[in-house]
């Protein structure tokens, strides 16, 4: 029986990272390409896929973080600043086609903090508050192992 893989991308205005993580949660491969402005998406997405070398069939579910703001019900890029070409981009709708499974976009401060509420250093607290300095700046609040959205998406930021 094949071991079910998640697909994780980080999408940013700097660079962009893929890692292939196991049932136990063990990053089994990781990549990273610098985001070339001058790319469309797609461009940039088949080139770290290309990269990273993963095959179709490992794959069980993506897990998408990208820069806001963001249609997260439908996984669309709005108007993301630091991504101008990605402006309207249906990345979940992209992953769905090439994979056939769920896909999963949110706002990368929230998947950041979320990921470190349950997994990390805030595992052992009820109420987390995670910021991000990168390209932007943007924050995620944690309660009860929940993350607090608010209506669109940007409730830590």
């Amino acid at each position: 029986m094949t071991e079910k893989m998640i697909l994780a991308l980080d999408i940013g205005g700097t660079n962009i990272r893929a890692a292939l993580i196991d049932e136990n949660i063990r990053i089994i491969k990781r990549t990273e390409i610098a985001c070339d402005l001058k790319e469309t998406p797609d461009t940039l997405i088949d080139r770290l896929l290309k990269k990273a070398d993963i095959k179709k069939e490992k794959i069980s579910s993506v897990g998408i973080g990208c820069p806001g703001p963001l249609d997260i019900k439908n996984g669309i890029m709005l108007t993301p600043p630091s991504l101008p070409e990605w402006r309207g981009f249906q990345i979940k709708k992209r992953f769905e086609e090439k994979y056939g499974c769920n896909v999963t976009v949110q706002n990368d401060a929230n998947a950041a903090g979320y990921a470190e509420a349950v997994l990390g250093a805030g595992k052992d607290f009820n109420s987390v508050y995670y910021v991000t300095v990168s390209t932007g700046i943007g924050g995620a609040f944690v309660y009860n192992k929940n993350l607090v959205s608010g209506a669109f998406g940007v409730a830590g930021e």
